[in-house]
């Protein structure tokens, strides 16, 4: 088996950014301890470091994405081509 070069807290930063993206109203920062089992200092540094990168941002208690996460989205939606994501659907009609 290969070695793991994975890194621990981006893994984690990746899980809070996917489980906020998740929720149409994001989540709190409480919510994010409990729905992922990572602790609560833990959520805090992640959390303050996607905000202050702009990947994140607060709205109310919530946390939601944050501009530059929509606009790294859209330049990512600009590279797929529209039959490309219409195939698979067309092809089950």
């Amino acid at each position: 088996m290969g070695k793991n070069y994975n890194i621990p807290s981006l893994e984690r930063g990746i899980k809070v950014v996917e489980a906020i993206l998740q929720e149409e109203n994001g989540l709190t920062s409480l919510q994010l301890e409990e729905r992922l089992k990572i602790p609560k200092t833990t959520i805090f540094r992640i959390l303050y470091t996607l905000q202050n990168e702009n990947w994140l941002e607060k709205n109310g208690d919530c946390l939601v994405a944050g501009h530059r996460l929509i606009l790294n989205g859209m330049r990512a939606l600009r590279r797929i081509e529209l039959r490309d994501i219409a195939i698979p659907f067309m092809d089950k009609l």
